[in-house]
């Protein structure tokens, strides 16, 4: 488990809030659980994130309703996934950060 070195800033937090949006825009994330899903995440951004800085994200994103909730359990699926999905909300936050 990696340990976060220092908290984030309200700045660092907005950046990684961005950062969810811009690649559940561009990107389907579907994966076995959360930290397999940060682990896709970390790929498409080419940089580490602290596992509590994640979390706090996703959170945060779900808070205001910009994310569906990353737990699903689909029909016809035998046990739940977590998956990165913007709301409308989310996909118009997220299109002024896409070139």
């Amino acid at each position: 488990m990696r340990k976060q070195s220092r908290p984030m800033t309200n700045r660092e937090d907005t950046q990684l809030d961005a950062a969810l949006l811009a690649v559940a825009f561009r990107h389907r994330v579907r994966a076995a659980n959360a930290d397999e899903g940060r682990q896709r995440i970390e790929a498409l951004l080419g940089r580490m994130l602290d596992e509590a800085a994640f979390a706090d994200a996703v959170a945060r994103c779900l808070a205001a309703g910009l994310i569906r909730d990353p737990v699903r359990l689909s029909e016809g699926d035998l046990q739940c996934h977590w998956e990165l999905e913007l709301t409308s909300a989310g996909a118009e936050e997220a299109r002024p950060a896409t070139p």
